[in-house]
């Protein structure tokens, strides 16, 4: 496997794909056996480099049922399925109002099992990554014992959450 080249083109031909070495994405210095700027590629990538991650439905797609999504919550009024499990959301919304909040009780609920917000069964016990971005170690102890008193939630496991602040985990 080598580097692929990518070429923009000059003109409205589709951009050229070619394995090999790849140049740096900036213009820092490499160091010897840095190799964090190239792709892997093989001959079979280079000549449709977007085959491996793309899907072009077929016709059973529009026949047959999908999955059944498997959710993170279930609401105990209607029984719906709030947040799917194992997917990526966001909590967008002005500073102030309770976000960083809503995420620690949530971390609680997922990590004791017990009620989100008293109203949302979580639906597996599990280990819960917390990356809190404004909060030093001393607040986020604040956070997770006034939620769990809150939520009347057992203790829960040692190391069911793991406090991660953004600056230790640094997303690239």
């Amino acid at each position: 496997m080598t580097a692929p080249n990518l070429t923009p083109p000059d003109d409205d031909r589709p951009w050229s794909y070619e394995c090999g070495e790849a140049e740096p994405a900036n213009d820092r210095q490499r160091e010897p056996g840095d190799d964090s700027d190239q792709i892997e590629c093989d001959e079979a990538t280079a000549s449709n480099p977007w085959e491996s991650r793309v899907t072009i439905p077929s016709a059973e797609w529009y026949k047959t049922p999908p999955p059944k999504r498997a959710w993170l919550l279930r609401d105990r009024r209607t029984d719906r399925g709030v947040l799917p499990l194992g997917k990526v959301g966001q909590v967008i919304g002005e500073g102030g109002v309770s976000k960083t909040e809503a995420l620690v009780q949530l971390a609680v609920a997922i990590a004791t099992a017990t009620p989100w917000l008293g109203t949302f069964e979580p639906a597996i016990q599990g280990r819960v990554l917390l990356i809190l971005g404004e909060e030093d170690a001393e607040e986020v102890q604040r956070r997770l014992y006034h939620a769990r008193r809150a939520a009347s939630a057992p203790t829960p496991p040692d190391g069911s959450i793991v406090r991660c602040p953004s600056r230790a985990c640094p997303v690239q």
